[in-house]
């Protein structure tokens, strides 16, 4: 009777295998949603550069679906509570996949617990800025200034418990220093007071910031990135500076459903590298300020988020940041 169940127990085994197998075969025979909490225009245009090349290489139309609202999180738990079998997929980025979980009070679902890790795509690095008439040019200067001033030093904050406003407590953190924080409702007008000179500093994304930086508007203080930028590489990074050892960086990336099987997260995977090894995928990325991600696999994805989840969790707990 045992040998009989560890025969059926093996058999089992070999049709799920097969079954498995079968999948990846056949995956896809139709049209594959792609959700995203992006707001039409915003970051998923990189989504929807993708989508011809990813058509072409998985024989199915692909489909980039706006579901905007809770920061990013009604995207999220469409996709968590979807069938499992590669049709729906979520397109997220760096704030609703990694800090949402420990900023916003009413969050529930966790990505990097509760979602399989398909493909990331791309990172931007972010950047310190100040205005063309400051008298700051480096990190070392902004660091300065504010430890020779205390509570005189302002940073204007586009968005309240964000990317931005977490590398500004990171330094903030790491230097114990006292910076004024000016709350604003958008980028633009954050951007607009800077160039003005009604603030000291701001961060904000690189293709954000490259115009302006083009024109001589505002001033690169430093990047944020372990490694100096492809597009201002002049630049140093605030790690080089010495004054935090972090990176921190934009990025975006497909996940799936729970459950969905191996061999289909796999297929997916393969394909979203392919299309962005493209020169012309790859080119129309970096326009941007972004650099293509092509050769990170399905797990290594799945602990990056959650290697960033940790990280910004700790900085959002010494902060005391929450979003009610």
């Amino acid at each position: 009777m045992v040998v009989l169940r560890s025969i059926a127990a093996a058999g089992l085994l070999i049709l799920a295998a097969i079954a498995g197998a079968g999948a990846q075969q056949d995956y896809p025979k139709r049209t594959i949603r792609v959700v995203t909490g992006s707001g039409p225009g915003s970051y998923d245009f990189y989504a929807r550069v993708l989508a011809p090349k990813l058509q072409e290489l998985l024989g199915q139309p692909i489909y980039v679906d706006n579901k905007v609202g809770a920061n990013g999180m009604l995207s999220v738990l469409e996709v968590a509570r979807a069938q499992p079998d590669g049709y729906t997929l979520l397109f997220s980025a760096t704030g609703t996949l990694s800090i949402n979980v420990s900023v916003m009070a009413d969050v529930t679902i966790d990505p990097a617990r509760d979602l399989t890790a398909v493909a990331q795509v791309a990172t931007v690095p972010m950047v310190w800025l100040t205005h063309s008439g400051s008298d700051l040019k480096s990190m070392g200067d902004l660091v300065s200034a504010t430890r020779a001033q205390p509570g005189k030093v302002t940073y204007g904050l586009p968005s309240y418990g964000s990317l931005n406003h977490l590398v500004l407590e990171g330094l903030r953190q790491k230097n114990e220093l006292s910076i004024v924080t000016v709350p604003y409702k958008e980028t633009s007008k954050t951007q607009s007071d800077l160039m003005g000179g009604r603030l000291a500093v701001m961060v904000d994304s690189l293709g954000a910031a490259m115009p302006l930086i083009a024109d001589k508007r505002v001033v690169p203080l430093a990047v944020t990135t372990s490694e100096r930028a492809r597009r201002l590489p002049e630049i140093m990074t605030v790690q080089e500076a010495g004054f935090d050892d972090r990176d921190y960086v934009g990025w975006y990336g497909f996940l799936a459903p729970k459950g969905t099987p191996r061999a289909i997260v796999e297929k997916l995977n393969k394909a979203i590298n392919q299309a962005l090894a493209d020169p012309t995928i790859a080119e129309r990325y970096r326009e941007l300020g972004a650099e293509p991600v092509a050769d990170r696999t399905p797990d290594e994805f799945g602990a990056f988020i959650a290697a960033e989840r940790d990280k910004f969790g700790a900085i959002v707990r010494t902060a005391g940041i929450k979003i009610e």
